[in-house]
């Protein structure tokens, strides 16, 4: 949710952390050495708007300075924040697609307990084959195995968990990002390419399967909700 101003009667503040719109992500997320922060503003003009009841009442202009410590040009700095807003929508994409699939499974388990026993079989078996298929999408995506902090210890990160790490990498950058970090980000957001459309297929396929049974037994349809991404 996008922080608001509170809105009590009397003086109110709010402290802007200088940063974009954090990264989507899920219940019970583990990362290890990431986080879905979202990345800081490049130093330069801003501008605030305050509106009330929907209507503009004032604008003001402020700057953010760059750290004097770190030999970077503002250049510099807009081209670190270009890149990790890229990498940063594509976590979302990597934890929006994880909350997808948990959608889909959770109403296919629903739907299989209200299935007229005579098409139960034939339901069981279908659900059964696309559950497992496109979980093996989720745990390509995200380490499934991760039940406390401490996991990622005992097993591998996967590529949410390298999408975000990457993104505080490029954050700590000091200004603009290495040749490393642009080509990390070709290869791990062609891998996840990868991934979003073998689960996109996966739905395309099995979806109209699964609600062509549950239209037959009169039973709600469960959403395709369209490209993944």
């Amino acid at each position: 949710m996008t922080p608001r101003v509170a809105n009590k009667h009397g003086v109110n503040t709010f402290v802007w952390n200088m940063r974009y719109p954090d990264a989507s992500s899920f219940p019970g997320m583990i990362l290890w050495a990431a986080n879905v922060a979202g990345p800081l503003v490049a130093p330069g003009t801003y501008h605030v708007r305050m509106r009330v009841a929907g209507k503009p009442v004032g604008t003001e202009v402020f700057k953010v300075l760059p750290d004097p410590r770190v030999k970077a040009t503002i250049a510099d700095w807009e081209e670190q924040s270009r890149l990790a807003l890229k990498i940063r929508d594509r976590f979302s994409e990597a934890n929006d697609a994880v909350k997808e699939i948990r959608r889909v499974k959770t109403e296919l388990a629903q739907r299989e307990g209200k299935m007229p026993a005579p098409q139960q079989g034939a339901f069981s078996a279908l659900a059964g084959a696309f559950t497992m298929a496109i979980t093996r999408v989720e745990d390509s995506l995200y380490q499934t195995k991760n039940r406390s902090g401490e996991d990622p210890l005992n097993y591998p990160v996967r590529l949410n968990n390298r999408i975000g790490a990457l993104m505080g990498v490029v954050a700590r950058s000091g200004g603009r990002p290495t040749q490393q970090s642009y080509e990390v980000y070709t290869l791990v957001s062609a891998e996840l390419a990868k991934e979003l459309a073998t689960l996109q297929q996966l739905m395309d396929t099995n979806l109209p399967k699964v609600n062509a049974m549950l239209r037959a037994a009169g039973l709600k349809e469960i959403e395709n909700k369209g490209p993944i991404a």
